[in-house]
């Protein structure tokens, strides 16, 4: 109770984590936005961030972001985390860059960060055109190789482990979405497929289209040209196939006041296993009251 507006006000925590972030990045030119700081990770130049020591701006850097975008990605407000990520892990290969430039002469710290921005941003959310977007934003081929292989391994050993942070979401919020399908099993497709085809023509007759609506539970229905070529038409949606029943239903009972009981066929009840004999095709001409 006392924390209250942490746990229940989604304004207050907004409105905490922007405080926090503000009073952290302002006093720091650099990496006031994330464009900014980029550019300079990226850069084969030496950082600015010298004072009072550069591994420990660095370090300090990485743990900052790495809580920040924690809790920013986790409001409930829509965010985007990819360059966050990608930041950050450009932070993380910057630091090792700066590392083994000190063991080793000649290292581009730069592109330490560019392969560790790659790693990092396909393992939290498996997504292979990451390559793409690292190389449309450097505008440069140097580390094509590095970055196809760091982007495959992230990933793979990423999926040995976890689900990626777009799928954790979703599950976290209860969301519906595509469940992981882990490899195993010796079965195939066609052990998956039915194959008894449910279509619909455009000359089907009402008894058909009936037939079909209190024989099966699908939602949609394929429409195709003729039962030898099978080409697709279209679809036909449930509910428009028993709005059109229930409108045909109507005009019959308009017609003919001994009908006035008969049920509607799509209420919510209990489909009739019959409705006479006639043809339910509204423009008909035969007189119902004459059965």
């Amino acid at each position: 109770r006392k924390y209250k507006i942490l746990t229940e006000s989604r304004y207050g925590q907004v409105a905490i984590v922007t405080l926090i972030t503000a009073l952290v990045v302002f006093p720091f030119e650099d990496i006031k936005d994330d464009y900014t700081t980029l550019s300079s990770l990226l850069s084969s130049n030496a950082l600015k961030w010298i004072y009072p020591n550069l591994f420990l701006n660095l370090v300090g850097y990485v743990l900052f972001k790495f809580v920040i975008t924690a809790l920013s990605i986790t409001l409930p407000i829509p965010v985007g985390f990819y360059t966050p990520i990608f930041v950050l892990g450009s932070a993380f290969g910057r630091l090792f860059g700066e590392v083994f430039r000190l063991v080793f002469s000649g290292i581009n710290p730069g592109g330490y960060a560019v392969v560790g921005g790659a790693a990092f941003s396909a393992g939290v959310t498996r997504t292979l055109a990451t390559a793409i977007i690292v190389f449309e934003l450097t505008g440069q081929m140097t580390h094509l190789y590095p970055v196809l292989l760091v982007v495959l391994i992230s990933s793979a050993v990423g999926n040995l482990f976890s689900l990626s942070l777009y799928d954790e979401i979703l599950n976290l919020k209860g969301l519906p979405n595509m469940p992981y399908f882990r490899q195993g099993g010796t079965g195939t497709v066609r052990s998956l497929m039915k194959t008894t085809l449910v279509y619909l023509t455009p000359n089907a007759k009402y008894e058909d289209i009936l037939h079909l609506l209190r024989s099966t539970n699908y939602t949609n229905f394929p429409v195709v040209a003729d039962s030898e070529s099978m080409i697709l038409l279209g679809s036909a949606p449930r509910k428009s196939l028993e709005a059109l029943f229930n409108e045909a239903q109507q005009k019959y009972i308009n017609r003919s006041p001994r009908l006035q009981q008969l049920p509607r066929i799509f209420s919510g009840t209990e489909i009739p296993t019959s409705i006479g004999n006639k043809n339910l095709d509204p423009n008909a001409s035969d007189d119902l009251d004459h059965e």
